[in-house]
């Protein structure tokens, strides 16, 4: 299935990660890969809805900037500022 092709691509490219060292080297993969994609659903129906929000949003910058905090929360270093 789709599903299972997505979570596939995605565990290699995050054990690939974390075998260079760009990614914290104590993630457990599955989950973040499980978190990643709930989450970005989440995110996405959200950012591209029009309902209810206590909050106006751009979309574009409302995802950004979620995934700079993903990014960043799984980041070897904590931080994605170069």
């Amino acid at each position: 299935t789709f599903n299972d092709e997505l979570a596939a691509g995605l565990r290699e490219l995050f054990m690939m990660g974390a075998k260079e060292g760009s990614l914290r080297a104590d993630l457990k993969i599955d989950f973040c890969i499980s978190h990643f994609i709930y989450s970005l659903r989440a995110i996405l129906h959200r950012a591209f809805s029009d309902g209810y929000s206590f909050v106006k949003i751009d979309a574009d910058e409302y995802v950004a900037n979620y995934l700079e905090l993903f990014i960043n929360g799984i980041s070897s270093r904590g931080d994605n500022n170069d």
